[in-house]
């Protein structure tokens, strides 16, 4: 299986592989990441009232078997140290000893361990993606659902804009993350969007 150098056009052609059918997904073209329209979102309760944050992706190495996407392969990074929410003052407890401890770790790790595609075979139909999520040097599976879509009005056949979405939920004290009880809910939701863009 080849390995792509070019990070942000590697996690773009991974995502556009699970887009299509075996026959099409060969003659995909290349994209990249519009980081203007992507973000890796997360949302959790604070005093009973939802709130959301955003990090970075800071790495991702991505392998690809075009004969057989179940055996693809998603390894991303994320920055914690520049981890934000919507409130400015809680930004700084999110990376809290107690909290996502981003000097001691100041990466999350998603590893990949299978692909399930609907039984179309196209993500856009819905799929799973399961995986190992690290945090704060704690290791838990998840699961994340995923869908790809098209920009609005375009046709089946034009993929030179890709819109993907994952979405799933973790239990942060599952990853040590104790801070803040009596005000931080235990539950983040996980909102990945990813805007892709045909190489030209």
């Amino acid at each position: 299986m080849p390995r792509l150098p070019d990070r942000r056009a590697a996690l773009g052609l991974i995502l556009a592989a699970l887009a299509l059918p075996r026959a099409a997904a060969a003659r995909a073209p290349g994209y990249r990441i519009d980081p203007a329209r992507s973000r890796v979102g997360f949302g959790y309760l604070l005093v009973g009232t939802a709130q959301r944050g955003e990090m970075p992706v800071a790495e991702a190495l991505i392998e690809i078997d075009i004969a057989d996407l179940a055996r693809s392969r998603v390894d991303v990074s994320i920055d914690a140290t520049r981890a934000r929410t919507d409130l400015l003052l809680a930004a700084g407890a999110l990376r809290a000893p107690s909290m996502l401890d981003a000097e001691t770790h100041p990466r999350l790790r998603f590893v990949s361990t299978s692909v399930r595609p609907s039984p179309s075979g196209r993500i856009s139909d819905g799929a799973r993606i399961e995986g190992r999520l690290t945090i704060r040097g704690v290791t838990q599976d998840i699961s994340l659902e995923a869908n790809l879509t098209r920009a609005a009005g375009t046709s089946p056949d034009d993929l030179t804009e890709l819109t993907i979405r994952l979405a799933g939920h973790i239990s942060r004290a599952a990853f040590g993350i104790t801070g803040y009880p009596d005000i931080v809910g235990d539950i983040v939701t996980l909102d990945i969007v990813a805007t892709l863009l045909a190489e030209t």
